[in-house]
């Protein structure tokens, strides 16, 4: 169902569908003056449209974006896998200064060893 419904400024000549995104047609007995005013606002937002669309299916605005969603990944891979070899290291530093620890060098080796794969791991990911 269609009703009328004004323009700013342009009285109330022009029908209007009460769906967003339907169409809106210039009455019958609409003056020239407001049927170009209509073709210019359909032209305009023709126009935006065609712009949103070619930015939506542009390959290279795709391959940015997904570059740009992957990097932020594995900056958070990299900073989640960085705390937790710093949290390793700092426990077998503890562990291997307390006396009563029974075995404190091979503790301070496997997080030596952890902290050097968790490293290694993040340089080969990168590539």
């Amino acid at each position: 169902m269609s009703h009328s419904a004004a323009r700013p400024g342009q009285g109330e000549n022009i029908r209007v569908n009460p769906g967003a995104g339907e169409p809106r047609e210039p009455a019958d007995d609409a003056s020239p003056d407001e049927i170009e005013a209509d073709i210019a606002r359909t032209r305009r937002e023709l126009g935006e449209t065609v712009e949103a669309l070619s930015d939506k299916l542009d390959p290279k605005a795709q391959a940015d974006e997904q570059i740009s969603r992957l990097t932020h990944r594995a900056r958070e891979q990299v900073d989640h896998a960085r705390e937790r070899a710093q949290s390793t290291l700092s426990h077998a530093r503890h562990t291997a200064a307390d006396p009563h620890s029974p075995v404190p060098a091979l503790l301070a080796a496997a997080a030596g060893a952890t902290v050097f794969a968790a490293v290694g791991l993040l340089i080969t990911r990168r590539r």
